[in-house]
Order: C-alpha cells, then sequence, then structure tokens
C-alpha cells in the first residue's frame, strides 16, 4: 500500500514519521524524568529543530483542505512551546554533524541487516567513508559555509537514491529506518535551504 503512493507522498509521510518518533520519544522522557532534566530539555530541542525546518512540508500538507485546520493546530502547539521555553537558533549552531551522524548510524544498521536489500546495501557501504569525512569536518566547524559546501552535495546524492531505497517494502523489517534515512535527509535539505529540493518536489 505504502509503495502505491507517489514518491512525494511517501517522502512526506517518512518525514512525518521522523517527527512522530521524535514527539513519542520527548513525552517518554516527559513521563520518565522532569522538565528541567538535561535529556528531556535536549529531547524537546531536537524536536523544535525538526519543526522549525518542515515548514515546506506543512506548507505543502496544508494546501490539502482535509489537513489545513490540524496543521494549524499544530503549528500553534509549537509556536507556544518555542515561546514558553525560549528556543533560539543561536543555541543550534550544529545541525549537520547530528543528523548526518544519525543517518550514518542508520545506514550501518541496515548494511549489516540480512533484510536490507543488496543493492541498497551496497549503496549504504559506498556512502560510509565519504559521510565519515563529512562528519568530521561538522564536529570541527559546525553549520559554516565550509560545512555546507560539503553537506549539500552530500544530502543531494542521498537524494539521487532514494528510487533505490524507495523500493523497499513496507513488510520488510528494515523499511523504517530506511525511511528516516529518507526523513532525515530531507530535513536537512530544508535547513540548508537546497532550493532545488522544493522545485524537484513540486514537479513529482
Amino acid at each position: 500500500m505504502y509503495l502505491s503512493l507517489p514518491p512525494l507522498l511517501r517522502i512526506e509521510s517518512a518525514r512525518l514519521n521522523l517527527l512522530s518518533s521524535q514527539c513519542q520519544k520527548t513525552r517518554e522522557l516527559v513521563v520518565k524524568q522532569d522538565l528541567r532534566d538535561p535529556d528531556t530539555f535536549k529531547a524537546y530541542g531536537q524536536l523544535w529543530t525538526y519543526f522549525s525546518f518542515s515548514n515546506y512540508l506543512f506548507i505543502q500538507i496544508s494546501k490539502r483542505e482535509d489537513a489545513s485546520v490540524k496543521i494549524k493546530r499544530i503549528l500553534a502547539i509549537f509556536d507556544q512551546i518555542q515561546a514558553e521555553n525560549e528556543f533560539s537558533m543561536d543555541v543550534y549552531t550544529k545541525v549537520t554533524a547530528p543528523t548526518f551522524r544519525d543517518m550514518q548510524s542508520l545506514m550501518n544498521k541496515l548494511i549489516n541487516d540480512k533484510n536490507t536489500p543488496t543493492h541498497v546495501r551496497a549503496i549504504f557501504s559506498k556512502l560510509d567513508t565519504p559521510l565519515d569525512d563529512l562528519l568530521d569536518l561538522a564536529e570541527k566547524k559546525g553549520d559554516r559555509p565550509t560545512t555546507f559546501s560539503h553537506s549539500i552535495p552530500m544530502c543531494k546524492l542521498i537524494r539521487s537514491y532514494y528510487k533505490d531505497i524507495l523500493t523497499i517494502k513496507a513488510s520488510n523489517p528494515v523499511f523504517y529506518s530506511a525511511m528516516e534515512i529518507v526523513a532525515l535527509n530531507e530535513f536537512f535539505g530544508e535547513f540548508a535551504q537546497i532550493e532545488d529540493f522544493k522545485a524537484n518536489e513540486d514537479s513529482d
């Protein structure tokens, strides 16, 4: 059923699942630990970052009449959380490193999983060393022009492999991990303001 969706809707679904899982993680930490706990606040910060750079996603979804009211409510809650916690982008100057680190971790997990299709495993294996180099730079430089000169091409390269990643069936145990890679890459694409990402989405 998932594969019957157009590519754009599959990518949107992956991004929404990423937001949902981060919401769940944050909720669990709130219940388990105090709101002032560092891990809880860090989870809130990550959730805030994901939402901050999902504006284009929400704009696309809100064009559908049945979703516009819910999207407006979600964004209102997001604005309230942002105001109450005084989140600022000044605090989040290292988005590149954790995002690509999470992608690489998921790729390595799939490389070692026998359920991952051989051609997808080969793609992820090929990306491992370039990702190491990118992460080394991103950790040292943060979100600076030098980092973007390497991370933007990597983001576009990963996107070029979507046609292969999206062939993984929803019944495959590695499906959701693969979709999380897509979601993280799309999130970074919006964060880095890669304009042709939007152009490609509009043409799908």
